[in-house]
């Protein structure tokens, strides 16, 4: 699972830089001031998400896998659901409307809260044992 949710992390990282740097190069230019926010905000909650993935591992070593697996699902379904309907969403005036997918974004959220909210019940619930 450590290696699962490392290479996880190094690919939502990496792709937030790409993307960053896209929209900066070749985007922004084409975008609303609105647009440019919400890619931004996409962009940061990418980001952190990808470091929190490293948490992850982290607590891989102290805790159940099935903990730690319903985090990194939770994490990684709500990036995609959450920044990928927003960075459409964004790209309004280039690609067209995708104001559809706004309930994909809070899904998205809902999703990124629960793997929070896991990571909360862990120290509120369980005995911390390495293993």
């Amino acid at each position: 699972m450590t290696k699962k949710i490392l290479l996880a992390a190094g690919i939502i990282g990496a792709l937030a830089i790409i993307l960053d740097g896209m929209g900066n190069l070749f985007l922004f230019e084409q975008m609303s001031d609105d647009g440019i926010k919400v890619f931004k905000h996409a962009l940061q909650y990418q980001m952190i998400h990808a470091l929190a993935l490293i948490g992850v591992v982290f607590l891989n070593r102290y805790f159940k896998p099935k903990y730690t697996r319903i985090i990194y699902y939770m994490f990684i379904y709500g990036v995609i659901l959450c920044s990928g309907s927003m960075y459409l969403i964004s790209m309004e005036r280039i690609i067209g409307k995708f104001s559809f997918l706004s309930p994909l974004a809070v899904i998205g959220g809902l999703m990124l809260i629960v793997g929070w909210g896991a990571i909360a019940s862990l120290g509120i619930n369980n005995h911390i044992k390495k293993r």
